[in-house]
């Protein structure tokens, strides 16, 4: 928001006026206080929202109106799509965690059988089975990594027992 001034401008309501900027919307105040920047945030959004219907006809203040539904309408409909976008990315990362997972499950167990046929005994293959799983989650500091360390080393120890 900023306080521009308007002397020069042919049509102008004063000498000056607000200007309210935000995601593509602009709206421009007229009467305002002077002590205008020291206002709360609502009481300034109640400037953008009275002031233009406060003299206006009754014409005039329908297609205030009409302009406001308008501009949050657009508003509310890019929300919407940004909203379906960010829900249809999501998806597919699930989708690709799930993929993913499963791929890892599939080696962990390839590699338990492996131990376990090569007669490696159970408290060294835990050993070997963690070595090469932290291995792979080295430079990963977090909880995540942590857990699906322990997961894996789960999936191994059951596959292992079952082989």
């Amino acid at each position: 928001m900023r306080e521009v001034d308007t002397s020069r401008i042919p049509g102008a309501r004063g000498d000056t006026c607000l200007i309210f900027e935000c995601d593509g919307v602009v709206r421009r105040v007229w009467d305002y206080a002077e002590a205008w920047a020291r206002l709360s945030d609502e009481a300034l959004w109640a400037l953008v929202d009275a002031p233009a219907l406060a003299g206006a006809s009754i014409a005039e203040a329908a297609r205030i109106v009409a302009d406001k539904t308008r501009s949050l309408l657009a508003q509310l409909t890019a929300a919407r799509q940004v909203n379906r976008t960010l829900r249809g990315d999501a998806r597919d990362l699930l989708d690709r965690c799930e993929t993913m997972r499963g791929c890892m499950h599939a080696a962990v167990a390839q590699y338990a059988k492996g131990l376990r046929a090569g007669g490696v005994p159970p408290e060294r293959a835990v050993i070997l089975m963690k070595s090469a799983l932290s291995s792979g989650l080295a430079g990963s500091d977090d909880d995540a990594a942590e857990q699906l360390l322990h997961e894996a080393v789960d999936w191994g120890i059951d596959v292992y027992y079952a082989a």
